[in-house]
C-alpha cells in the first residue's frame, strides 16, 4: 500500500500496478475522490465519463461496465492522464523515473525499446488479451523535446 498522499505510478508490462495511492484495476469514483479530492468537473462524452483535476494535472476517464451508466458509482478506470505543469508540480512520476517535464532524451535512456509516434512515445507495451498482439501500457506525451505529459490506458 502507498502513502495517501503518493504520486507514484507503478508501471510493469502486465499493466499499471498503482497510481498513487488506488488500484486502477479495481477503482471507482469514489475512491478517486477519496484518494484525490472531488474533482473541479465531471463530464460525460459518449461511453465515457471525465473526471478532472486541474490542479494536479489530472484526467481519469472511466467507462461503464455491461454498458451502464459511466458516470455511475460503479464504473471502472478506462484511461488516466497527467498533463503539463500542474502535473509536474504535483510530482506524478513512475518508480523508473518518467515524469512531467523531463526531457525525451532521458526518457529514451530509461525506455530505449520505446516507439516513437507523432508526439507521443509508447514507452511500455504489454500482452493483450489476443495472444500475439500488444497494448500499451504508458505512453508518453511530448513536445519541443520535453514530455509534457502521460497516458496509461487501462487494458482488461
Amino acid at each position: 500500500m502507498q502513502r495517501e498522499d503518493s504520486r507514484l505510478v507503478k508501471v510493469q508490462t502486465v499493466g499499471l500496478a498503482a497510481f498513487g495511492p488506488i488500484n486502477p484495476h479495481t477503482a471507482i469514483p469514489s475512491h478517486t475522490a477519496t484518494a484525490f479530492g472531488e474533482p473541479s468537473s465531471i463530464d460525460r462524452h459518449g461511453d465515457l465519463c471525465g473526471h478532472r483535476w486541474p490542479g494536479l494535472g489530472l484526467a481519469i476517464d472511466f467507462a461503464a461496465p455491461s454498458g451502464g451508466d459511466p458516470c455511475g458509482t460503479e464504473a471502472r478506470i478506462e484511461r488516466i492522464r497527467v498533463q503539463g505543469e500542474p502535473a509536474a508540480r504535483a510530482g506524478w512520476r513512475t518508480a523508473e523515473g518518467i515524469r512531467p517535464g523531463m526531457s525525451v532524451a532521458a526518457a529514451r535512456r530509461i525506455y530505449p525499446e520505446g516507439r516513437r509516434a507523432s508526439g507521443r512515445l509508447m514507452l511500455v507495451r504489454g500482452p493483450a488479451s489476443d495472444p500475439g498482439e500488444r497494448v500499451t501500457v504508458l505512453e508518453a506525451r511530448t513536445a519541443a523535446g520535453e514530455v509534457t505529459g502521460m497516458t496509461f490506458p487501462i487494458a482488461e
